[in-house]
Parts: C-alpha cells; structure tokens; sequence
C-alpha cells in the first residue's frame, strides 16, 4: 500500500483511500505500469503467491481483472468458487471472458464529453470546475462468497 499511497494520481489515491476503509490497512496492493491485461497477468502473479492467498481481487481497470481471472485459470484457481475478481470500467468483456465481469461502471460517452468540455475550457483560457459522474456497480459472475 505505501508505494501506491505515495503515486501522483489522486484518482488512485482516492480508490486506494476507500478500499482501505473498508477492508483495513494491510490490504496488499500491487501497482502495475498500464491497465493492460498482461499487467493484470503479471500483478496476480504475486498476489497469487501470498500466503494466505487473497480470496478477493479489486483491479484498478476491467483490462487488470481480465489478466487477474487469466492468471487465476492458469493457476488451478477456480473465478468465483476460490478467487472473487472485481473490475473498474465497466467494458464489454465477452471477446476475453465466456462469462461476465463484476465491475464498477462509469458512463464512458459522458465521461469523454465532459472531457472535451473541459478541453475545450482549457483552450479558451478558464479553468474547467470538478466534475462527478455517477457510477454503478454491476454484479457479474466472476464474484461469490468467499471459500470455506
């Protein structure tokens, strides 16, 4: 948790802040270069490693929870009976997973007009306002009750 703590992403920090929150401060967290599915592939390595293994996995990004449930499958594990992935995006996910993604989604199109507003702000010379896009969380089948 310290070497995310310390990233420049606020963003990050804030997700960070609210996992911690609520599952406690000793939560391992691991920080990949890229929300790829490969990084995901090769975060889970370690996590996969700890002794006692997670039961749970929050990725960063849709593309991480791919690679995590990738790595979960080469591993022996079984996504949800022995390992619960969560994701963040809320992408379309058949073209990698036969079964759906549990996931946080965020209203992309409104995201990338807020976006342009703000671009847009920027090159008239004013300063864009904070902006908060609702969220929601989307219950797929990658998630269950932790293992006995």
């Amino acid at each position: 948790a310290e070497r995310l703590a310390r990233t420049t992403f606020a963003l990050c920090r804030e997700r960070l802040a609210a996992v911690t929150d609520v599952l406690g401060p000793g939560v391992p967290v691991i920080e990949t270069g890229a929300n790829l599915v490969e990084e995901g592939e090769r975060a889970a390595a370690t996590v996969l490693d700890l002794h006692p293994r997670p039961t749970a996995v929050i990725a960063q990004a849709d593309l991480l929870a791919i690679g995590v449930i990738r790595a979960a499958t080469k591993a022996g594990l079984r996504v949800p009976e022995d390992l619960s992935v969560v994701g963040f995006d809320g992408i379309d996910a058949t073209g990698w997973l036969s079964h759906p993604l549990t996931t946080v989604v965020q209203p992309m199109q409104e995201k990338g007009h807020v976006a342009g507003r703000m671009v847009a702000d920027l090159l008239a010379g004013r300063r864009p306002g904070d902006v908060t896009l609702p969220v929601t969380f989307r219950v797929g089948a990658t998630t269950g009750p932790p293992p006995r």
